[in-house]
Parts: C-alpha cells; sequence; structure tokens
C-alpha cells in the first residue's frame, strides 16, 4: 500500500510539528495528526485516495486521485451549522440528512453559488454569516477554483470540521497554515456571539467519535446489505416476469 504522504513531500508533517501537532498514529486508513494550538485541541486527518481505472475487459488499476484532508478544531459552541457544495446528483440527499437533524437551508444566504448553508437555529446563523469576517474566512476555505462535492465545512456540538480532496503536489505549508488558522478564527467568531441554544452529540456521533473503525465497517455493510436487497429484488423480478411469460404461453 502506498504511504498516505509520499517521502518528498514531508513539508506537511513538519509543518503541522511546527504548529504544535504530533502524528498519533498511522493505519491504512491514513495519517492523523492531534496537539494543541492557539489554545485549542486540534484532530488533522489524511488519507490517500485511489479509484479503480479499467483498460479494456480484464486489466483494470488503481489511479491516484488526490488525499482527503481533514481538519478538526474543539471549540465551546454547540450547535449545527453546515457548508456545502452539492452537486446535482447529492443535492437531494444532502437535503434529506440535513434535515433529519433539524437543519433548516438558510434562504438568505450571503456566500456565493453554489454553496449551501443549513443550520439548525437559522436566526442565529442569518445574523452569523453577515459578519464581515466569516465571508473572507470562508472564502480562505472554500475558493471558487476548488469547489467539489466533497469539501465542506461543519460546527457540530463542540467541534468544527473542515474536509476537502487536495492534490499534495499542489499544495503548500502556507496553505495548510492559512486553511487552520481560518478554521480557529471561525470558531473565535462564533464563541464571540454563540447561538442560544446548546445541542448535543447524538448516539450516532458518539459512537463514531469513539470507535471510528467501527463507524466506518457499520456504513460498509449497510451498503452491502443494500446491495443485496437491490440484486436479490432484481433476480425476483426477472423470475416473475419468465414465469408470467411461461404462464402466458
Amino acid at each position: 500500500m502506498p504511504p498516505p504522504v509520499p517521502p518528498a513531500d514531508n513539508w506537511f508533517e513538519e509543518t503541522l510539528q511546527d504548529l504544535g501537532l504530533t502524528k498519533a498514529k498511522q493505519s491504512m486508513s491514513g495519517l492523523d495528526y492531534s496537539g494543541k494550538y492557539r489554545g485549542r485541541e486540534w484532530k488533522i486527518h489524511l488519507s490517500r485516495r485511489t479509484r479503480t481505472k479499467y483498460s479494456g475487459s480484464n486489466v483494470r488499476r488503481q489511479v491516484y486521485i488526490g488525499h482527503r484532508l481533514e481538519i478538526e478544531a474543539r471549540t465551546s459552541v454547540g450547535t449545527r451549522l453546515t457548508i456545502a457544495c452539492p452537486t446535482n446528483g447529492l443535492q437531494r440527499w444532502v437535503a434529506k440528512f440535513n434535515a433529519k437533524f433539524g437543519a433548516t437551508l438558510i434562504e438568505n444566504n450571503i456566500l456565493a453559488p453554489p454553496l449551501q448553508v443549513w443550520a439548525n437555529e437559522p436566526q442565529w446563523a442569518e445574523r452569523f454569516i453577515r459578519i464581515p469576517e466569516f465571508a473572507t474566512l470562508v472564502g480562505k476555505l472554500m475558493e471558487a477554483d476548488r469547489l467539489t462535492s466533497g469539501i465542506g465545512l461543519k460546527w457540530w456540538p463542540e467541534r468544527l470540521s473542515f474536509s476537502q480532496r487536495i492534490f499534495i503536489s499542489k499544495v503548500n505549508a502556507e496553505n495548510l497554515k492559512e486553511w487552520i488558522n481560518a478554521v480557529s478564527n471561525l470558531a473565535e467568531l462564533a464563541e464571540a456571539d454563540p447561538p442560544s441554544q446548546k445541542v448535543e452529540l447524538n448516539r450516532w456521533e458518539k459512537f463514531s467519535l469513539d470507535n471510528p473503525m467501527g463507524a466506518g465497517c457499520a456504513i460498509l455493510g449497510i451498503l452491502f446489505a443494500v446491495l443485496m436487497l437491490v440484486s436479490a429484488l432484481f433476480v425476483g423480478f426477472l423470475l416473475l416476469v419468465s414465469w408470467l411469460m411461461t404462464k402466458g404461453g
């Protein structure tokens, strides 16, 4: 398995070390860093992503499609606010997912399309996103030419996380520092004027934090079960059609 970070790109780890973050573990899922910076706890996750590319009917190979970078900061704010860039295919799913957790789509969104804002406390969110510094900081994290369906900024109970897909060879230490500082500044901005309601982690979130590998396996298990169910229904449908044709003949 290729290393999560190529040896030539040790600047990533050195940059985090300069900020006070050290490698917590390395596993098949990627690299994890943790530590304290600017008075708050941080977790950084970096994982290499590939996809299978087929050449002909029997030849296939793994093609590098970037690294998944996840930056998470602890915060005293307990709310749910999500800024996402859904594609047409994901838009309906995102809406259902956010609505399930009581989030409302903010119609008076000052951020440039296609960015969407979802929040559990809409009145606070509408006021918060109008703070001039907010749009500037979000712009540093979610630049127009880097917007993909996988990029996202999310407040959830006592945590603020930012995730995106990057190509290690196209970013540098200054980019990484800018993203981390932007997340820190956004956390401070919300802490200076927090929402009136405070939400707690749900059972799934607690399980995911305590056992991320188990949560991943659970999701894969659900997807596999759904796939098997769809396959069984399709086979059943074909058998039914065959039986009806036989009866009709």
